[in-house]
């Protein structure tokens, strides 16, 4: 839905345009004839409540998406922090160490990417754990067997968070994609209201299309 105006805008035009026409005594007897009965407007109403809900529902999803990711981010960056100083570490108390070096992929850049980050860093951590005597050099820069346990165990935390925000990311797009339908079929209806009214209002009477909210050129 591409539009130079906000939605919000333009949903106070639809309900202007769809109330008036309803509860307007001069307005609604005279469109009746042409389909556009109570029951039809009324029809109209729902439509636009809906779109109404439909809006709410999608303000309140993108909240929990822009808190979730957040929460992931700030989580993450903790994450990388910790691992670059124990990488680092590594590569000192490794240096003459070809197994281990090549073991956990030394020479390698961290991934910047979450996909490929993730793997790797769970790759080291199982690695370096399954050399018991090697975590033992590590210990003097503070890195004990304990610690990259509970390392791995925030790792396990930040994939959840992962998870979570992704599934939050799609809950929002798809709030987006059911508003923006039921935006449609508002519009359509508007629109379809709209030329009515423009018909059936000329001369003289076109001054009460400024009730509905439709510009009359003086």
């Amino acid at each position: 839905m591409k539009t130079n105006r906000s939605i919000e805008s333009i949903m106070q035009d639809f309900k202007l345009l769809i109330w008036n026409s309803a509860d307007d005594p001069l307005i609604s007897p005279r469109i009746m004839a042409f389909g556009f009965t109570q029951e039809e407007l009324s029809r109209g109403k729902t439509l636009y409540l809906s779109v109404e809900d439909s809006m709410k529902k999608q303000k309140k999803e993108y909240a929990e998406q822009y808190a979730a990711t957040n929460q992931f981010n700030a989580k993450r960056d903790e994450m990388e922090e910790v691992f670059g100083t124990i990488q680092k570490h590594s590569r000192y108390v490794f240096d003459d160490d070809q197994e281990m070096w090549s073991a956990l992929e030394l020479s390698k850049k961290i991934p910047q990417g979450y996909a490929q980050w993730f793997p790797h860093v769970s790759r080291f951590c199982e690695r370096l754990l399954a050399k018991s005597d090697a975590i033992t050099e590590l210990v003097p820069f503070g890195h004990s067997e304990e610690k990259i346990t509970g390392f791995i165990s925030d790792l396990e935390e930040l994939n959840q968070l992962y998870l979570s925000r992704q599934r939050e990311v799609g809950d929002a797009q798809q709030a987006t994609k059911d508003r923006d339908a039921k935006f449609e079929l508002l519009k359509k209806y508007c629109l379809k209201l709209k030329k009515l009214l423009r018909l059936v209002f000329v001369g003289e009477d076109a001054q009460y299309l400024e009730k509905v909210g439709i510009r009359v050129r003086s």
